[in-house]
């Protein structure tokens, strides 16, 4: 009997929805299934690698939001599929391919295995589907990150958007990119002044924003697009851009594709910049992100 192992986020989304995880294992034990939910991260690796080397793993499923499936991606073989319940706030990826909410279309799915072979970001030995930011958006992510308890509501974003946008210092960055993946950056990379910047593999971003439309996950590129300048005014000015979807035509966007990103602090900007990966927070400059190309089997 093959299993499909459940990674359950206890703390995605708004609500308790450790129901629709429990009514997914049932669904998936009525096909055939040994279904087994697994709540640690710390625990899922071993379970998979041991699961994959007996031959007996059939799928993992991440039921929970974006950095869920993230995580899952992380610790899974490339070979191995990957199923998605969304349980987030956003769902980002599950809404891209049309993946609802509910246990008896995950369970059908996984029976059906209909794959799409999907680049990924690979940051600091990380696996990242969606995108990455630098800027305003990421210190708001860091500071609902801080003072999470339990689950994330859409007015705690909010509220810390408020105060952020009252305090942030606005950093200057340098991004370097490169078309090739390699050990370093050579001649052949250009480095771009910025103080608010995006990196994408799926074109989605929270709230519905579109920043970048037109990002191919399996192209074998990342989309880059950054701000060359912002502050508390300009960068409102850009808000209200992204919103009616005239940021593109802005003189100080622009938008670039790359296999390999470099961002850090330019050299004479003081204080610290934050970086959210996939609407988590994942700490402070500097990063580098790669193009993983067909990293992820995603079963939808």
């Amino acid at each position: 009997m093959k299993t499909v192992l459940i990674a359950a986020n206890p703390k995605s989304g708004n609500t308790d929805r450790m129901e629709l995880v429990e009514a997914l294992a049932r669904h998936l034990t009525v096909d055939g299934y040994h279904a087994e939910i697994v709540s640690e991260l710390e625990k899922l690796q071993g379970r998979i690698l041991c699961l994959h080397a007996e031959g007996e793993l059939h799928a993992v499923v991440a039921a929970g939001g974006d950095g869920t499936v993230s995580a899952v991606a992380t610790r899974t073989p490339t070979e191995t599929p990957i199923a998605i319940l969304p349980l987030g706030s956003e769902n980002l990826l599950a809404h891209y391919y049309g993946i609802p909410r509910n246990p008896s279309h995950c369970a059908k799915a996984i029976a059906k295995r209909d794959l799409r072979i999907l680049d990924a970001m690979e940051v600091q030995g990380t696996i990242s589907l969606l995108m990455a930011s630098v800027g305003f958006d990421a210190e708001v992510v860091r500071r609902v990150h801080q003072h999470r308890k339990s689950h994330i509501t859409r007015w705690a974003y909010r509220y810390q958007a408020w105060c952020t946008w009252c305090t942030y210092s606005w950093p200057k960055l340098d991004v370097t990119i490169s078309q090739s993946v390699g050990d370093g950056f050579d001649s052949n990379s250009t480095t771009y002044p910025s103080q608010w910047c995006f990196v994408f593999n799926v074109p989605r971003y929270a709230a519905g924003l579109s920043i970048i439309e037109r990002s191919d996950p399996s192209d074998g590129k990342l989309d880059v697009g950054l701000f060359e300048k912002s502050g508390p005014i300009r960068g409102l000015m850009q808000f209200w851009d992204v919103l009616r979807g005239r940021h593109m035509q802005r003189p100080d966007w622009r938008h670039l594709s790359a296999c390999e990103i470099d961002i850090r602090l330019a050299t004479k900007s003081s204080g610290e910049a934050s970086v959210q990966l996939d609407g988590d927070w994942a700490g402070l400059l500097p990063i580098r992100i790669r193009i993983a190309p067909q990293r992820v089997r995603l079963i939808v």
